[in-house]
């Protein structure tokens, strides 16, 4: 884990190691995954079909999740 942001009901992990985003619900402690991305950066699509090199950093605006990525040197946007 590298970074951790929250909305008031859930936390968000940027997973660097996993190159996954994990939600976790605040009152059930509830683990899932929001973005499982393979290695890599071809596909910049959302959720199942992303894909991440180290997301290390991670913010939300109550709406969207930001992502940033180390070896990538880009943010996403999660919908």
């Amino acid at each position: 884990m590298k970074d951790i942001t929250t909305d008031g009901t859930n936390l968000y992990v940027a997973d660097t190691g996993n190159f996954k985003i994990r939600k976790i619900v605040i009152s059930t402690k509830v683990v899932s995954r929001v973005a499982v991305g393979n290695e890599g950066f071809e596909n910049n699509d959302n959720g199942l079909n992303a894909e991440f090199q180290a997301p290390y950093a991670i913010t939300t605006d109550g709406a969207y999740l930001y992502v940033g990525e180390h070896d990538n040197e880009r943010i996403r946007k999660i919908e």
